[in-house]
């Protein structure tokens, strides 16, 4: 006999002071309901429309590894199908550089902030006192036409990541 309840809460929360239109949300199927994945949408700055994702992934489980896999996979698609030099993906991959999936974002063109600003070390989970940070799965990643000028992890509240602040210049 096996008892199992899972309860998941998920959902995307994006702040701008700049506007967004088309705003999309990507879902992926497991154990009967639809998760988000990704939110596309517009972002509107001064210099002109940037391309904007951002991504929480599944954890890669051996219960959720075919649906992470798939998701990781959609993200790149998205990045081919835009083909967009201003390109701004920033969220929680639950991939490390070393993952096929995200090496193959990197692969498609898009720069990691932290690899490119000298902090690939600067570890964003987990965040908590009892055992410091040992993995960067939460990355900030740009096209060709945006540069990520500051990146830092820094421990907070509410989250068993650490916070992610990074600053972006597009490029002209």
């Amino acid at each position: 006999l096996e008892f199992r309840r899972v309860l998941f809460r998920s959902g995307f929360l994006i702040a701008s002071r700049l506007r967004l239109t088309g705003c999309q949300v990507q879902t992926v199927l497991w154990d009967y309901q639809y998760l988000p994945y990704m939110v596309q949408a517009t972002l509107w700055t001064p210099a002109g429309p940037v391309a904007l994702r951002l991504v929480h992934t599944l954890a890669p489980f051996p219960s959720t590894w075919r649906e992470w896999s798939a998701a990781l996979a959609a993200v790149g698609q998205s990045v081919r199908a835009s083909a967009d030099s201003r390109m701004l993906m920033a969220g929680n991959f639950n991939a490390t550089w070393d993952n096929r999936g995200f090496a193959a974002l990197l692969a498609d063109g898009l720069t990691d902030g932290a690899a490119a600003r000298g902090q690939a070390t600067d570890m964003t989970w987990p965040n908590g006192a009892i055992m410091p940070p040992f993995v960067r799965i939460d990355h900030v990643l740009t096209g060709a036409r945006l540069a990520v000028t500051q990146i830092t992890a820094r421990p907070g509240f509410g989250s068993d990541h650490r916070y992610l602040i990074a600053t972006v210049a597009i490029r002209t």
